[in-house]
């Protein structure tokens, strides 16, 4: 029988499936291994026996189950020992913690991986052909918190025959920063696999006494220097601090620059006063390090009023005039101001009490230079980033170039409001490579704004669209300062993308929500809020022939930027267990989760209003066909799926306007 060094440090008996022994690159043949010593034998050899310690004693071997770290100790020398957590690891764990490491190999059964906390092992098949990876029993006791992961399925079709009958999508949303009565852990070192760059979460295969770690989603070994286990070996939600590596630039201020249009059509309905109000009134709740400039535009020129240069009261003004190539009269440091600034916290003031009186027009428009103004604060916080918040009320000057017409109704077969002009979403892609995110105002008076062309400005960017129409400050005046004070006071976090991992023998289909998608698995979003949703579709990956798990794990990592400047990673994981059988799965199915993918999707993918409504109905029909009609968790499906069709980007009836449908879909 042969023998081979493990890689983790035992020798293992040669089998069928052992490792062969390398052909020797001596003449005649390699040297032959004495067996290995009996207990109380001296070990005896071609070089002898191990050179003797000071006193005439031989060094001691650690204990079974110590790791030998370091020399051996001196003769009347204290060693100290691990922590008593160390010496004291359960062999049999439940999920989440350290169990007995047991080395792959093709004797080793499912109920055996089971007892031994999820260990990786390479026996059985899969139900569609290629190899099993036992992994840990699901807990959802262990999963991230159903605020921040939500998915359409608890157990999910293991085959893809299992999830063409189940008829509904397999989705997952993901609401990293949400509001929770509960703390967060936080964990101050990162552990990430070496191959598939997962985090360590509670379903993953730890061993302390060898200080190791098996991927739950690759089954990687990696290696891990701890005696206890982690913060996030505890909670399928966790922060991590992060370090340099996570950091393009040190951490910047937040930075927040307001848009006002002054179109007469603007100052008499009230938007101006409005919002400079509520603005005014929420300076004082906003992050300590915050600065902030002001702008106003109309249809041919920018105001710019920059704080570091007082000559009045009121600040200086400087006018603008070409729109089509704007400029800077000052840098940019200058047109920023710290908002706790004692020196001009008084002129901030004044300057939003007195905005809407200020230059009055005199003549009404009917268009503005929104995308001037959008090019002209690029400038200012290029080199910072931030918010970029617009209030506007008129049509830009860009779409169109005639006097307006009045609202149009869009008829049911209209297509699903696609935008007149790609102007704004062109512009996105400068304002994402800077960090910029925009949240669009729209307070109309009773003016088709073509709110499909200017939707791109805010989704694409991580912000978002306001819509008011027939406003007034006495009928909705209200609800715009509500709204300007809960987008300032919620926590935000700059500079931040996301990423999904699933379990291989799954693929992510395609992503939903406010944001870019700069590569196959990379979200971007410049600000992201408390109110963010990130949400993926999954499908089972037919072409995948490798090794598969019992159940799916989803991870979801979010890297920002705190307001108070600390760079952070929020990862939120979740495991389920798989089935095919699909009333099983039918049985976990969340109808609430299910109808949102189900409107996501079909906003998306669907040409025109007629198809759109087509999918939802024939969706619902099939997924409710047969036994699943009497499946109780499936009772509020239709329900929510007719409220979705009385919505007014579904809605089959005449007098639903672009704008409204458009803002819908937003």
């Amino acid at each position: 029988m042969s023998y081979y060094q493990s890689p983790f440090g035992q020798n293992t008996a040669g089998g069928p499936s052992s490792v062969p022994v390398q052909s020797s690159p001596f003449p005649g043949g390699a040297p032959q291994m004495a067996p290995p010593p009996q207990a109380g034998q001296q070990a005896s050899g071609p070089y002898g026996a191990p050179p003797q310690m000071p006193g005439g004693q031989h060094p001691m071997a650690p204990p079974m189950g110590q790791p030998s770290v370091g020399p051996p100790p001196l003769p009347g020398q204290h060693m100290p020992g691990p922590p008593a957590s160390y010496a004291s690891t359960p062999t049999n764990a439940a999920p989440g913690q350290a169990f007995e490491y047991v080395a792959p190999g093709p004797a080793l059964n499912q109920s055996a991986a089971m007892a031994h906390g999820g260990m990786v092992s390479h026996g059985g098949m899969a139900p569609g052909g290629g190899q099993v990876l036992e992994t840990a029993e699901c807990d959802p006791a262990l999963n991230a918190r159903p605020e921040f992961l939500r998915s359409s399925f608890s157990v999910m079709p293991a085959s893809e025959s299992t999830q063409v009958k189940a008829k509904l999508p397999i989705g997952f949303f993901c609401q990293p920063l949400a509001p929770t009565d509960s703390q967060v852990p936080v964990a101050d070192v990162i552990h990430r696999c070496a191959r598939c760059r997962t985090y360590l979460n509670p379903f993953a295969a730890l061993n302390l006494q060898l200080r190791r770690w098996i991927c739950n989603l690759c089954g990687h070994s990696n290696g891990i220097d701890v005696y206890e286990p982690p913060p996030e070996m505890t909670c399928g939600t966790v922060d991590f601090i992060a370090t340099q590596d996570y950091m393009v630039r040190p951490p910047v201020p937040p930075v927040y620059v307001f848009c006002f249009e002054k179109s007469y059509t603007a100052v008499s309905t009230g938007l101006v006063r409005v919002a400079a109000t509520a603005i005014k009134d929420t300076l004082p709740s906003l992050p300590e390090r915050s600065q902030i400039a002001l702008m106003t535009f109309d249809d041919k020129s920018h105001v710019l009023f920059p704080w570091h240069f007082l000559q009045s009261a009121n600040g200086t003004e400087y006018v603008i005039t070409d729109v089509d190539d704007p400029f800077l009269p000052k840098p940019m440091d200058s047109l920023l101001v710290n908002v706790y600034d004692d020196a001009v916290n008084a002129t901030i003031n004044n300057v939003l009490d007195s905005l809407a009186e200020m230059n009055p027009p005199s003549v009404a428009t009917d268009c503005c230079c929104v995308t001037a103004a959008v090019k002209m604060a690029n400038l200012v916080m290029r080199h910072l980033g931030g918010k970029l918040s617009i209030f506007s009320c008129t049509k830009p000057i860009e779409l169109t170039p005639s006097k307006l017409k009045k609202e149009e109704r869009a008829p049911d077969a209209s297509s699903m409001i696609p935008p007149s002009s790609s102007v704004f979403k062109d512009m996105t892609s400068d304002l994402i490579a800077v960090q910029i995110t925009v949240e669009l105002f729209v307070a109309t008076d009773n003016l088709h704004m073509d709110l499909a062309s200017l939707a791109p400005l805010a989704k694409y960017t991580g912000g978002d669209m306001r819509y008011y129409p027939l406003f007034r400050e006495s009928f909705r005046g209200e609800h715009l300062r509500q709204d300007i004070q809960h987008m300032l006071t919620r926590e935000t976090g700059f500079e931040a993308v996301m990423k999904f991992r699933v379990s291989p023998g799954y693929q992510l289909k395609s992503y939903h929500g406010h944001l870019f998608q700069r590569t196959r698995d990379l979200l971007v979003a410049p600000n992201c809020t408390e109110d963010e949703t990130f949400g993926c579709i999954v499908e089972v990956n037919k072409d995948f022939s490798g090794p598969q798990a019992r159940s799916v794990c989803i991870q979801a990592a979010l890297l920002y930027t705190s307001s108070a400047g600390e760079r952070r990673i929020r990862v939120n994981t979740s495991q389920y267990p798989k089935s095919l059988d699909v009333e099983q799965v039918m049985a976990s199915c969340d109808a609430q989760a299910a109808a949102i993918i189900m409107g996501k999707y079909a906003i998306n993918e669907s040409r025109n209003v007629s198809d759109a409504r087509k999918y939802l109905l024939d969706t619902t029909q099939a997924a409710l066909a047969g036994p699943n009609a009497r499946l109780e968790n499936l009772e509020a499906l239709p329900g929510l799926v007719l409220g979705l069709l009385k919505s007014d980007v579904f809605s089959a009836a005449g007098d639903i306007t672009r704008d409204a449908r458009a803002y819908e879909a937003h």
